[in-house]
């Protein structure tokens, strides 16, 4: 499990300036296990129903992060959250690279004309955020195994 303190922060940086060749070798790999742990705390805390009005500032937190396994729950945010949480879930899927299943592709079309009711969005809204996550949809790769 990785330390998550300001020493083990300063430690990092202590061993990626350090002179020893090695130390460095070995803390080259931190800072993407530290980025991999913050997706899953996020994704954990948007899915928390504890958290559920700090949603959009988690996922504003995932922009810069890989996201490329997590298109499913980008998705289902970015139709079904509140205003906030469907344009951070959408700037997401925007700019990110997603290479996902046909199940998930069928499940991702079959849920954007599911006849039922959104909150606050109007027909209109609706058929907006419809037509831009049809364009996210264009953009993902579809894998050919189930395994991505």
């Amino acid at each position: 499990m990785l330390e998550n303190n300001d020493q083990s922060i300063k430690s990092l940086f202590d061993e990626l300036e350090s002179d020893d060749s090695q130390a460095r070798g070995r803390a080259a790999y931190r800072p993407s296990e530290l980025a991999e742990a913050a997706v899953e705390a996020l994704f954990r805390g948007i899915a928390s129903p504890a958290d559920r009005d700090h949603r959009g500032s988690l996922l504003y937190a995932l922009r810069e992060l890989n996201c490329s396994n997590r298109f499913s729950e980008l998705f289902h945010l970015a139709l079904n959250g509140d205003y906030e949480v469907q344009r951070r879930a959408l700037m997401i899927l925007e700019s990110h690279f997603f290479r996902i299943t046909h199940k998930e592709f069928q499940d991702s079309m079959n849920a954007l004309f599911e006849p039922r009711p959104r909150k606050n969005l109007t027909d209109r809204d609706l058929e907006s955020l419809r037509e831009k996550l049809i364009l996210v949809i264009s953009r993902v790769a579809i894998s050919q195994n189930e395994d991505k």
